[in-house]
């Protein structure tokens, strides 16, 4: 995974010096199986490249990478066709303490174990009366290091009013998941290019949108972003020419609102938990000086959990127990996938909950087509403009409204 943005790097060797195309990039999975992943240490503010060989598993790290004609990393410049580059933007994104990545390769023992760090981790600072989300975003955090094996992910999200933990919860997860991005107040412009850089996990807390415009899009890039190859194309400026421009938005994404979705396709690709007042929580009201520290370990055993079982990952559908809803198997598949990985116990309260979450998106899309249709009318009268200032409302426009927010959903249904 690279992005759109070349330099020209000089390589030099004992027998000749040769000028090749230079690549900025965060990650590669190349042809051989090796796989590439930038990390980036703070205290030296520079970036580099650690590489898992498919051969034999040992681990390096490099500068540089050389690129050859087959696409995969030589140690011979003359054979060099590119070289791969850590991405100055994320270095930059990682200063400004807006992006997360490991810094390193640390061993961590079992999955179990892995596991059972995790969740003690976020346990310590997060209070959840339902212990069973516990699991399930551990089991996330997992998920979102191994998330480009999978062809469609979930949301994981919180629900809840002032007060109830939302904030915390996305940071302590969110500094676990897989180059992971946090988000406030950044424009939608910026949300779908920057993931495109990034290419990891969108952290977006108070995601209840005031401008109905901001809404639509953001709506129009969680929407694409939960599937592999659906980017979202723009139309950019390039040397004085209007051409379309893919960005990539695949990956997995942590809200945060205070509200549900109206936008039932969108609501049914969130695993989601609602966050209620604690009187009492039995945790710091600030994250300890460790904090940071410990959640940096834990991201670089999460890199060698992901140079380790990259290659072993698939989707396994005996891992959706009695889940039945196509919506959400569709989107639980690769979270129970993980989690089953992990042990049958581990996946147990995983199903629980999710089974419950099946329970609800039911109610859900069970409404009276009637009310369905009067819910796009309302959304219409409220939100679109053209509705507002002309006061007419066709019925071709009601009707792609509804298209557009429960085609699927009505599609399922027997």
């Amino acid at each position: 995974m690279t992005d759109s943005h070349e330099q020209k790097s000089t390589v030099t060797s004992q027998e000749k010096s040769s000028e090749v195309k230079g690549r900025y990039s965060v990650s590669r999975v190349f042809p051989n199986g090796d796989i590439a992943d930038m990390v980036y240490s703070k205290e030296t503010g520079k970036g580099r490249f650690a590489v898992a060989q498919a051969e034999d598993g040992d681990i390096y790290l490099r500068d540089t990478l050389l690129i050859d004609e087959d696409r995969n990393i030589t140690d011979d410049s003359e054979s060099a066709s590119e070289a791969l580059i850590p991405t100055k933007t994320v270095g930059f994104l990682i200063d400004k303490n807006c992006a997360y990545l490991a810094s390193n390769v640390e061993e961590y023992g079992t999955t179990q174990d892995l596991y059972q760090q995790i969740r003690s981790f976020i346990q310590t600072h997060v209070v959840l009366e339902d212990t069973r989300f516990y699991d399930v975003a551990t089991g996330y955090i997992l998920m979102t290091w191994v998330f480009d094996r999978f062809n469609t992910v979930p949301y994981l999200r919180v629900v809840g009013d002032l007060g109830t933990g939302k904030s915390r919860f996305l940071e302590v997860v969110g500094k676990l998941c897989y180059r992971s991005l946090l988000a406030s107040g950044i424009t939608t412009a910026s949300i779908y290019r920057t993931l495109d850089v990034v290419q990891g996990t969108l952290v977006l807390d108070e995601a209840d949108f005031k401008s109905s415009d901001m809404s639509d899009d953001i709506v129009k890039v969680l929407n694409a972003g939960h599937r592999k190859d659906s980017p979202i194309i723009r139309m950019e400026t390039v040397k004085d020419v209007m051409r379309p421009m893919p960005f990539r938005v695949f990956g997995p994404k942590l809200l945060g609102s205070r509200r549900f979705f109206s936008d039932t396709a969108l609501e049914s690709r969130c695993i989601t938990q609602r966050l209620f007042p604690l009187k009492k929580t039995g945790v710091s009201v600030h994250l300890p000086p460790t904090f940071d520290a410990d959640a940096q370990t834990l991201r670089d055993r999460l890199l060698m959990f992901r140079f380790k079982n990259f290659h072993q990952i698939h989707d396994d559908e005996s891992s959706l127990g009695g889940i039945e809803f196509p919506r959400l198997k569709q989107t639980a598949l690769a979270l129970t996938s993980i989690v089953k990985m992990v042990g049958d116990e581990t996946l147990k309260p995983v199903l629980e909950f999710l089974l419950d979450c099946e329970k609800s998106l039911l109610d859900t899309v069970s409404t009276d087509p009637i009310a369905d249709v009067l819910l796009c009318i309302a959304r219409l009268i409220e939100f679109d403009a053209r509705v507002k200032n002309t006061g007419q409302l066709y019925m071709h426009r009601i009707a792609q409204e509804f298209n557009d927010r429960f085609y699927y959903d009505y599609a399922v249904r027997e």
